[in-house]
């Protein structure tokens, strides 16, 4: 956004050079750069009155033009601009003059046969402005001759790259705001007084507004009688130093307010409305608006618009329509200042590809209160310059009273936040020159935010505040810091820990967090979030779990040969959650898979098979210091298990997947998924580490065997050995599973080996020989077992 320094002055005096600013303004957060305070052409270009105008002989666009420099002899010169004409003061390159960054050198040249000598150039092939639909055009009272630089006054340029935050500062008022802390002055607007006739706008026009929370507010103001023509120098030296283009005096107005003060406003010719009503609403089914940049848009029902009682006339805040906009012959006008919701502003621009002056303040919001300001200063500077009589009333329809801001603020709690000391004395002095009002209190206090810095509604806002007009080259550096452990990400230790542990023999896997509605449709229970502009169907919904992609991979793997796979997956999965804000339930997960497969090894064959996977998923949890885990057999599916830790909270499960499923993603081998829920899993980590001292006595092993029934799960068994085994036990292991013909098919013989040892002396038979007969009674008395 280019600012200028000259129409700064008119809000707020500075002595500070153009540099100078321009560090300054940066290191308060507006980063900047000085565009130019030179002009781009040489003293050879100078002012020049056309004389006569006549048709090429050999060209049907161009013009051989007369022209007037002040010399005894006038130059013939070849023009092709639309606007052309007799008596008007124009910008003419003499031969040997210089123009433009590329330094483009004006010769005498021979254009269809007839001789230029010299060029009428436009206000963008100067540096002007952004015009290059036709020649410039000057208003001046300067002799004929006179180099343009000496017309037209010095000025220097900032060019601001605004963050989408602050939409305030989209105009010279905002910029000047800022300027003003660095015064520690108090930019004030200038008191309108308008000289208003006797006429009533509520004779002539009605708003009616049918959707009041996109747009709550609605100023309107009427002019009459006023006289269209070219806007006044000053006027156009305003718009042109910052690259806009004059259009007329009523129009330039509109545009000169959104520059000066940042709102866009926009006039209607009020004689081509119909009907007495402005209608802001939604538009209906197959409208369409030829807009001023002369396309037709075809308008849907998310479109806001601007309509009288029979068609649209703007499509709001983002540009205006063809049939109501101010031409040569225009007498009555009427000026809209409206606040729009950002929004749908910001849709209909996307969607139509409409990128404005006024869309990108609407959809950054603007100020509520500056309404009427802002409209009553355009009525007041178009009498000045068209004429006119202005209505004596205007229609201000507003849904709400806009009532500032109020943040509790925490002095010790910002000082923490920034590591910075300051007092409360000096962040008020902060907030004071930001125009923030605070109220009584030394350690914590209430601001009332201003009305333009819609920005501001949160602590931590007013934080950045602070830091921002403090100064962040203020804060002193040190070498070392130090933070609480606690504030460290639980997620991010573990899945560093997790990477660790299965980079042994695991190969990570990562895939795109976005799937198709086949990959989502995994899990039933699992609702999945789909988005509005995918960019394909493969890529429409958010993934809701990490089975899908890593059974891509094993296909990919398995087509080139490959059937020993071992995988894991850490990332974000995203479930559709209704009672949520925002309708949507995040989870980190670890996902592992497994081909039941095996690899020849010379010495130490691997196997994939469900003993093996159960080893390794106990191993990991063993790693991450995890105690009390239990895998429960799914009692719907009997082949699944679910995770456990401490016998109540389920962090997950272990599937086999089922044959449907490794069809449609053309996996041939049987697969094993382990799924782990990160959030929970990292609570159940235990930080503390216990060490059991080796003990220098010799441990006593012990072996029984039991004929049990084969529902009972190796988990429940070992539960109740470990229960009833005493103090001494150290571990109990199954060792072998029998079967035999003589023993019934609804059971089978397991053989346990039983440790037992103590740290301060040996153990006598008689201690083992208690706890082994514990045992054998627990199981006969739980499980009817027979001791074989």
């Amino acid at each position: 956004m280019k600012i200028s320094l000259k129409w700064l002055n008119d809000f707020v005096s500075f002595s500070y050079s153009p540099k100078e600013l321009e560090e300054k303004l940066t290191d308060l957060g507006l980063e900047c750069n000085i565009v130019s305070s030179k002009y781009n052409f040489t003293k050879d270009v100078v002012l020049g009155k056309v004389l006569s105008v006549k048709k090429h002989p050999n060209a049907d666009r161009l013009n051989l033009c007369d022209v007037d420099v002040g010399d005894k002899n006038t130059l013939s010169i070849v023009c092709g601009a639309p606007n052309v004409k007799e008596n008007i003061l124009v910008p003419v390159a003499l031969v040997g003059a210089i123009i433009g960054d590329e330094k483009f050198k004006i010769l005498k040249s021979k254009i269809r046969g007839e001789i230029s000598y010299g060029m009428i150039c436009s206000g963008k092939e100067l540096g002007l402005n952004s015009d290059h639909d036709g020649i410039m055009v000057f208003n001046s009272k300067k002799s004929l001759g006179t180099p343009i630089i000496d017309i037209i006054s010095k000025d220097t340029l900032l060019d601001i790259d605004l963050t989408p935050n602050r939409g305030d500062c989209l105009g010279h008022l905002g910029v000047a705001r800022e300027v003003s802390i660095l015064n520690n002055q108090k930019v004030k607007l200038k008191k309108i007084n308008i000289s208003s006739d006797s006429f009533s706008i509520k004779d002539l026009i009605e708003v009616n507004i049918s959707d009041t929370n996109d747009c709550s507010r609605y100023c309107a103001r009427i002019v009459k009688n006023v006289k269209v023509s070219e806007s006044p120098n000053w006027l156009k030296e305003k718009l042109n130093s910052i690259g806009q283009k004059s259009i007329n005096n009523v129009v330039d107005v509109a545009n000169y307010i959104l520059h000066d003060l940042g709102h866009p406003l926009h006039t209607f010719d009020l004689d081509s409305l119909d009907g007495k009503s402005i209608n802001v609403r939604y538009a209906k089914k197959n409208e369409k608006i030829t807009a001023l940049d002369s396309n037709v848009y075809s308008l849907s029902k998310d479109d806001l618009i601007i309509a009288d009682s029979k068609k649209p006339i703007a499509i709001a805040g983002v540009i205006g329509g063809l049939n109501s906009h101010v031409t040569n012959k225009t007498k009555n006008i009427l000026i809209e200042s409206a606040y729009f919701n950002p929004i749908p502003i910001r849709k209909t621009s996307k969607v139509k590809g409409l990128s404005t002056e006024a869309s990108k303040r609407f959809e950054r919001d603007t100020d509520f209160e500056i309404l009427e300001y802002a409209m009553n200063k355009a009525a007041f500077i178009i009498q000045q310059i068209a004429g006119g009589v202005i209505s004596k009333d205007f229609i201000d329809e507003k849904s709400r009273e806009e009532q500032n801001c109020e943040i509790l603020f925490d002095v010790i709690k910002c000082n923490s936040f920034l590591g910075s000391s300051l007092k409360s004395k000096e962040i008020k002095s902060i907030f004071n020159s930001l125009s923030i009002d605070c109220s009584n209190g030394v350690d914590s206090f209430k601001c009332s935010i201003p009305s333009y810095r819609n920005d501001l509604y949160r602590e931590i806002d007013l934080y950045e505040e602070v830091a921002r007009v403090y100064g962040y080259n203020n804060f002193k550096s040190t070498d070392s810091f130090s933070i609480p452990y606690q504030s460290l990400q639980k997620n991010e230790s573990i899945s560093k820990k997790l990477r660790f542990i299965l980079s042994n023999r695991f190969n990570e896997h990562y895939s795109n967090s976005l799937y198709s509605k086949e990959d989502v449709s995994l899990f039933d229970d699992k609702t999945a979030i789909k988005i509005l502009n995918p960019l394909n169907n493969d890529m429409s919904y958010v993934r809701n779990n990490l089975l899908a992609g890593l059974l891509k991979t094993i296909s990919y793997n398995e087509r080139r040969g490959h059937d020993f796979l071992k995988f894991f997956e850490i990332g974000s999965c995203s479930n559709y959650a209704k009672d949520r804000y925002n309708k949507s339930k995040e989870s980190n997960e670890l996902g592992i898979i497994w081909t039941v497969a095996s690899r020849n090894h010379w010495k130490h064959p691997e196997f994939n098979d469900i003993y093996s996977i159960k080893s390794e998923v106990k191993h990991l949890f063993e790693m991450l210091n995890v105690r009390n885990i239990n895998l429960v057999v799914d009692p719907n599916t009997l082949s699944n298990f679910n995770v456990f830790v401490n016998d109540s909270i389920n962090i997950g499960h272990l599937v086999s997947v089922n044959d449907k499923i490794l069809k449609n993603y053309n996996v041939k081998n049987n697969v094993w998924y382990c799924n782990l829920d990160l959030d929970k899993l990292s609570e159940a980590i235990e930080i503390d580490i216990k060490y059991n001292e080796v003990t220098n006595f010799p441990s006593i092993s012990r072996d029984i065997s039991i004929l049990i029934d084969k529902n009972f799960s190796y988990d429940e068994i070992i539960k109740v050995i470990d229960i009833n085994a005493g103090e001494f036990l150290i571990n109990a292991n199954l060792v072998d599973i029998y079967t035999d013909k003589n023993i019934s098919a609804k059971k089978h013989s397991l053989l346990f080996s039983l440790r037992f040892g103590a740290n301060n002396r040996t153990l006598k038979d008689k201690e083992v020989d208690k706890s082994i007969n514990n045992i054998i009674n627990s199981l006969k008395n739980k499980f009817k077992v027979t001791q074989r």
